[in-house]
């Protein structure tokens, strides 16, 4: 367990995930903790993925066309946008398996 395991930064983990204040203000104070580089979704995607990564304001059906046509560029499994959506992934995996 974290809290047992390591209690210095468990403690500095517990104080930034109470902190209260605006978003932003909350994550440059992880991102100064933790050394993590801004998350800059486009830009990540441009270094991972081949062809147009400008799908946020696709609708559903024109996504599901565009996105079979994606692959990922040479080193994907190692891109920030990998890494990224591997940790968001097992955070919602670790979140749903509190509800159920």
């Amino acid at each position: 367990m974290l809290y047992r395991d390591f209690p210095d930064d468990y403690k500095i983990m517990a104080d930034l995930f109470s902190e209260k204040g605006s978003l932003e203000r909350r994550c440059r104070r992880w991102q100064d903790y933790t050394g993590a580089p801004e998350y800059d979704k486009h830009l990540w995607r441009k270094q991972a993925v081949k062809g147009n990564v400008d799908w946020d304001d696709m609708s559903r059906s024109m996504f599901r066309n565009h996105a079979v046509r994606l692959t990922g560029k040479k080193g994907f499994e190692t891109s920030r946008w990998a890494f990224f959506h591997r940790a968001a992934f097992k955070q919602r995996s670790l979140v749903l398996g509190w509800l159920n």
